[in-house]
């Protein structure tokens, strides 16, 4: 069959080479690596159900939005037993394996990083991948004593707690995570696990109060609501959801996802993690409580001069669900308290302003019951015995414990309509697209110059430190942002004209169109993104909803409620005043978890999983190439598989290539001189032996891949 080609198309062409129909395991075993090929690989291996690909030590996951046999316990032990995951069809496990076998045999900690837009699979990927790695550590113990079986059990029950606060139904993913998380396994030298430790990262708050058309609130409520009538739970005295204003809008059921069986299920998981029946009592109190909080309704009297409540039903239910004073609950709600100078009065709040009380309690509330939940999520998976806070581990040499992270953070996000919440997921994607880069591109020029082996221009990659310093540099964007905290008359238009004055030069901001419009753009390394500035400054405050929260709060008759609100009066007490709201709000305490975020990553060898979305349907055996195409390009797949062909995938000290091929020495002329040896070996298997890309550095013998 002849196909003709669109005139001025010639150029997007590209010449069929060996394998490049086959759909190989890794991209990088092809002689010549096209986007063609790689696109139609991945293509290929997809309608095979191979949705794992390998780019060298880079694993791309499609997600096949339909389960796959290939999650067995023969599987899981094919990767136990492998001596090299590459001897395997690429799968998430060989991922794990090689993580553990970097865990056992080198010296830094792991890291893998998982990402991908919404709906690729990143959750999932996660969760397999953590399985695979309690199974294979399971039992192990540093003397042998089997004691610490079980708490791989317990971490895997972390995953029902944390899907069930804090996942929803999108229009992208009817699963998906609407805050990222790291988790960090402690291992003994032996690889026994010690512990994990759970770091939560923005959590969307803002859906508890609304959701976008066609999205849902978090899985909880729903779940909640299902088991409301069943047992122990008929107390709470819950309705369906139309009946509440935080959900009525919302859609009632996600594709596959069964509230009942999930309600369960994170039973089943705080029962194992040793949540008492009376703690889990009191979060569902409070997750009613949120409900019927939503249901307040305010109005001004005539003159304007007071605020009442439209009906008590909802006040009255959410105070014997909060077990909270009535009267309190309701005045801190209705007033608040102004000082002039010395004098302190009483006025009523404005219709606008209870509705925000009302609603950022409600965010408030389910932000903390999240954090709570992890921190005693933590304490359960935490090992007392031998466990220092230095993180030493209780033995005669004090030997740190080994790390091994998973990071799964929401993907890159562009929305009709953007906001802070955007800008901070898409900053967290920058600055983990940009430590991608310095790992896989620039310490691959770098490291090859300082053995004297220029790779010239042949190595390029698009660099994305100019967005990274325009939001999070000195003086960009998020620092003006804490700047107007302490500016009186400061307001969200002033920040916007502020940061376009000040880099309207970087090519990478957008100014808008129209005059007047309170945003920007940014051309961000996946897409360019336009941001809607309204709210900003309030976001970036981070205010109590109530004046007197941490006192109403201590009032309850909940002992969860009271830990929360002397947690807060901790919070108010130790601010340092001197750092002034800059160091209160929440952009500042944001960035600082993501640069320990990436100093961890930094420090540990990492390993990376491409997650990609093959439809916007969510439909099996459904391939849209443009968007998958699009997905490899701004991921850096590309450029990986690039760079890895043009550059050298071995090197080894010359003492380490002497240790291992020492036996070939017999063969080729000896030398006192190591460096010379090295060379003259590397001349006679490029001679001898026909083997190709065969450097000497300075330091170090270098191999190609195909010499690899």
């Amino acid at each position: 069959m002849v196909q003709r080609c669109p005139e001025g198309a010639v150029q997007d062409l590209s010449q069929v080479q060996d394998g490049h129909l086959d759909g190989v395991d890794d991209i990088c075993s092809l002689s010549i690596v096209t986007e063609a090929a790689l696109l139609h690989t991945v293509r290929v291996r997809s309608f095979r159900q191979q949705i794992y690909t390998r780019v060298a030590r880079i694993l791309i996951s499609v997600n096949p939005f339909h389960s796959l046999p290939i999650y067995s316990a023969k599987y899981l032990k094919d990767f136990q037993d492998a001596k090299d995951s590459f001897d395997l069809q690429p799968h998430i496990y060989g991922t794990g394996h090689d993580a553990l076998r970097g865990l056992a045999e080198g010296n830094k900690d792991q890291a893998i990083v998982i990402s991908g837009e919404s709906g690729a699979g990143k959750t999932e990927s996660a969760k397999f991948l953590l399985s695979y790695v309690a199974e294979c550590v399971k039992g192990r113990d540093l003397h042998g004593n089997g004691a610490l079986h079980g708490l791989e059990a317990r971490v895997l029950q972390t995953n029902p707690i944390l899907e069930s606060f804090g996942n929803a139904m999108t229009t992208r993913n009817a699963n998906s995570s609407r805050f990222g998380k790291w988790l960090d396994l402690r291992f003994s030298q032996a690889l026994g696990m010690k512990g994990c430790q759970i770091t939560s990262y923005l959590l969307e708050v803002t859906r508890v109060c609304g959701q976008s058309e066609g999205e849902r609130g978090f899985h909880i409520f729903f779940q909640l609501l299902q088991a409301s009538n069943e047992g122990a739970l008929k107390f709470l005295g819950l309705k369906d959801p139309s009946s509440y204003r935080y959900l009525k809008n919302s859609v009632l059921s996600a594709p596959g996802i069964d509230d009942r069986q999930n309600f369960a299920d994170l039973r089943h998981a705080f029962n194992l993690l040793g949540f008492p029946e009376e703690e889990q009592m009191q979060a569902f109190q409070i997750l009613a409580g949120i409900l019927n909080l939503g249901n307040l309704e305010f109005f001004s009297t005539e003159d304007e001069e007071e605020l009442r409540l439209e009906g008590d039903e909802p006040l009255l239910a959410a105070a014997r669900q909060l077990r909270l004073p009535l009267e309190q609950l309701r005045q801190g709600l209705l007033r608040r308290k102004v000082v002039t100078g010395r004098d302190a009065i009483e006025t009523y709040l404005r219709l606008d302003q209870a509705r925000a009380a009302r609603d950022g309690l409600s965010r408030m509330l389910y932000g903390r019951l999240f954090d709570w939940l992890i921190q005693r999520m933590n304490d359960g998976l935490e090992i007392s015995n031998g466990h220092h806070p230095d993180g030493k581990e209780g033995r005669p040499n004090g030997t740190a414990p080994r790390l091994l992270g998973i990071l799964d953070i929401s993907g890159f996000e562009s929305f009709a309509t953007n906001s802070l919440e955007q800008l901070l997921i898409n900053l967290s994607n920058e600055e983990l697209q940009l430590q991608f880069n310095e790992a896989v591109f620039k310490s691959e020029i770098e490291d090859c110059l300082k053995e004297g082996i220029d790779l010239g221009a042949t190595i390029q990659y698009e660099d994305n430190s100019d967005v990274v310093a325009l939001i999070d540099g000195r003086g960009g964007m998020l620092d003006m942002l804490d700047e107007e905290l302490a500016m009186p008359k400061a307001t969200d238009a002033t920040f916007v004209n502020k940061v376009l004055k000040a880099h309207s030069p970087s090519e990478r901001l957008i100014v808008p169109k129209f005059q007047g419009t309170v945003g920007f753009g940014i051309q961000h390394y996946a897409a360019t993104v336009t941001y809607s500035c309204d709210g900003f400054l309030e976001k970036n405050a981070d205010r109590l909803p109530l004046e007197t929260v941490a006192d109403l709060l201590q009032a309850s008759e909940l002992p969860l409620l009271q830990e929360i609100g002397q947690s807060l009066e901790q919070a108010q007490r130790t601010s340092s005043p001197q750092r002034g709201r800059q160091s209160r709000s929440a952009t500042c305490r944001f960035r600082n978890s993501l640069r320990q975020l990436m100093a961890k990553i930094q420090a540990s060898e990492t390993h990376y999983v491409r997650c990609i979305k093959p439809n916007a349907q969510n439909r099996p055996k459904e391939f849209t190439s443009v968007m998958v195409h699009e997905q490899l390009r701004y991921s850096g797949v590309l450029e990986a598989v690039r760079i890895r062909k043009q550059g050298f995938s071995c090197r080894m000290l010359f003492e380490e290539f002497l240790l291992r091929y020492r036996c070939l020495t017999l063969l080729a002329p000896g030398s006192s001189d190591r460096g010379a040896t090295v060379q003259k070996l590397l001349e006679w298997a490029a001679e001898k032996l026909a083997v190709p890309g065969l450097r000497l550095g300075s330091r170090r013998s270098l191999t190609g891949m195909a010499a690899n």
